[in-house]
């Protein structure tokens, strides 16, 4: 406290000080009134909570371990000082004592902390939206409200209203709290002006188009209206109209000027550059010119390099491997000489990509075989495959990049349903039984043991009861575990707390092997009626649903879910209240 405010409270002894992050350990002065050994401790007759200008927010405030009628005592007023800062309520606290009759009356002097609950802005004029505009001052809803936060926000809010042509545009806002629910609202006043127009257009153009050619798909004028939106179609009309004659690394750029203000106007810079002429050519076989843009990459990133030559490469075999070209070799080489521009200006650059194909003979899927499966059946695991055989006037649909996947898709059922060391591998046989172009397909699945959940533990939290989570968790005792099942379960789990004003939950969960004795007596034991109601959540249908508890299991794991809420300060867990709170999980 400062000495002028310390003059005017006489008696007022500063038991302990609580700031930002630090630990709330209390500083008492080594008086008789508060710290003496000599004579016993004053009484305690008055305990509030208040804010500096000494407005009361509570006479008689809870959870904290402090009493009327004892006797004061400094470890819990300490104690006391760390209950309220946890609730996340209250910053800047401290205490402090004012003898009156009968004893000391005890302040908690706190900043009330409020949380921003919602931002609304009157008198915009589209654009940008309102929506856009919100999104622009980055106000998170959910963390604690400062003033300099709301500034900066409107800083941000003018700038993006610049953007749009409202150079003259005037933004405050006002607040209106909720001290009951401890939430603020923000109401931003919007008053746009005149949006601004365009003055002078300069053309910077590095091209061998004619200016005309270029300002003309623009479309923008001078006196037109300027907008974000209307510039970036300008620009991206220029490079469209590049990429069509060749020139797929061309660019096109509109930087502004200095505001005119006397007259609401802002000059344009216009710059367009049309990099070399790129050409592509395919022997070998024939693509139509719209494929050959969607299987070459370059066309759509606007650039050529390795990566995405090496793409398209890709991209064309797996077109051939599908039509039935499974033995299909494709190569490109690339050349780079100097090409008369099509008016005769100037001599430019290009850039003459060239695809050879070899097809090689086309063959026919026959068939498909899935072998060592037992918990899943065939049909099952057909049903997932992208591949298929062929037919008549088909020879089936077929890629080295399918098989791979349909292999990965087995694989990550079977994990996802406990058998964490499946392997799956997959066996391409031509010329089948020495018919020339006959091909089968073979995936080897070793399916390895099941790994279910022993038992699970739930930690920290404090604003949703047991049984309420459980609802929504789908790894009970009994049921398989994966890394998929708990990554559901932490979604639906930080659903439960997002949806109940939690903006910053957040979880994680740690788990344990126990050998498989021990994991089927927790299964047992805990898990029977978990596991009947959630059969068939993750797993699909089988034959024999029932042979799945008696296979035996060679480990179990036991789960353990943390939950607590954080508020920046040495890492204490701690209960969560309110609908501003934060609640996280911590897995130890």
């Amino acid at each position: 406290m400062k000495s002028g405010r310390a003059n005017g409270l006489r008696g007022i002894v500063a038991l302990a000080l609580l700031m930002g992050a630090a630990p709330a350990h209390g500083q008492m002065p080594q008086d008789a009134s508060v710290a003496g050994t000599a004579k016993e401790e004053p009484k305690i007759v008055a305990i509030r909570i208040v804010e500096e200008d000494g407005k009361v927010l509570s006479d008689s405030p809870t959870g904290i371990v402090v009493e009327n009628g004892e006797a004061l005592d400094r470890v819990k007023i300490a104690e006391s000082l760390r209950t309220l800062y946890k609730t996340g309520d209250y910053a800047d606290l401290r205490a402090v004592v004012t003898p009156v009759a009968g004893g000391v009356r005890l302040d908690f002097v706190v900043r009330e902390n409020l949380f921003f609950n919602q931002v609304r802005i009157q008198g915009l004029i589209a654009p940008p939206t309102e929506a856009s505009a919100a999104a622009a001052m980055q106000l998170t809803l959910g963390q604690a409200y400062r003033r300099a936060a709301v500034d900066e926000a409107l800083d941000r809010l003018r700038e993006t209203l610049r953007e749009e042509g409202l150079y003259q545009a005037e933004v405050s806002a006002e607040t209106a709290p909720h001290p009951e629910r401890h939430q603020m609202d923000i109401v931003v006043h919007v008053k746009p002006g005149p949006r601004a127009r365009v003055g002078v257009i300069q053309l910077k153009n590095e091209t061998e188009y004619r200016e005309g050619e270029l300002l003309s798909r623009l479309k923008m004028k001078t006196g037109s209206e300027i907008t974000s939106a209307k510039l970036q179609r300008g620009t991206g009309r220029i490079r469209k109209f590049l990429v069509k004659k060749g020139h797929l690394s061309g660019r096109a750029g509109v930087r502004r000027g200095n505001y005119d203000p006397a007259k609401n106007t802002v000059p344009l810079e216009l710059e367009v550059t049309e990099g070399p002429r790129v050409k592509v050519n395919l022997t070998g076989a024939k693509f139509s010119g719209g494929d050959l843009k969607k299987l070459i990459p370059i066309y759509q990133e606007g650039a050529v390099d390795a990566d995405l030559l090496e793409e398209g490469k890709r991209n064309v075999r797996e077109r051939l491997e599908r039509q039935g070209y499974f033995d299909a070799e494709v190569n490109y080489k690339m050349e780079t000489h100097e090409a008369k521009p099509d008016r005769g200006a100037r001599e430019s650059a290009e850039e003459i990509i060239t695809y050879t194909v070899e097809r090689g003979p086309r063959h026919k899927l026959i068939g498909i075989e899935i072998t060592g499966n037992k918990y899943f059946d065939t049909e099952l695991l057909r049903s997932r495959l992208q591949i298929f055989g062929g037919a008549f006037g088909s020879a089936g649909r077929f890629s080295r990049r399918l098989v791979d996947s349909d292999a990965q898709s087995i694989r990550s059922l079977y994990q996802a349903n406990g058998f964490l060391d499946a392997r799956v591998d997959q066996q391409i046989e031509d010329n089948y039984k020495g018919k020339e172009g006959d091909l089968l397909i073979r995936f080897l699945i070793q399916e390895g043991k099941q790994t279910r959940v022993a038992s699970l533990s739930i930690e920290g939290n404090h604003a949703f009861k047991e049984e309420e989570l459980l609802r929504v968790i789908g790894s009970t005792p009994g049921q398989p575990y994966s890394d998929f099942g708990v990554t559901t379960d932490r979604d639906n789990i930080l659903a439960l707390y997002f949806n109940e004003g939690f903006p910053q939950a957040s979880f994680t969960a740690t788990a344990e092997r126990v050998p498989a004795v021990a994991a089927e007596q927790n299964a047992g034991a805990d898990g029977n009626a978990a596991a009947s109601q959630q059969n068939g959540k993750k797993e699909p249908k089988e034959k024999n649903p029932s042979r799945r508890s008696s296979r035996p299991r060679r480990s179990g794991w036991c789960m353990k879910f943390r939950k607590a809420r954080k508020r920046g300060y040495g890492g204490c867990s701690l209960a969560a209240t309110g609908t501003r709170g934060r609640e996280s999980f911590i897995a130890r």
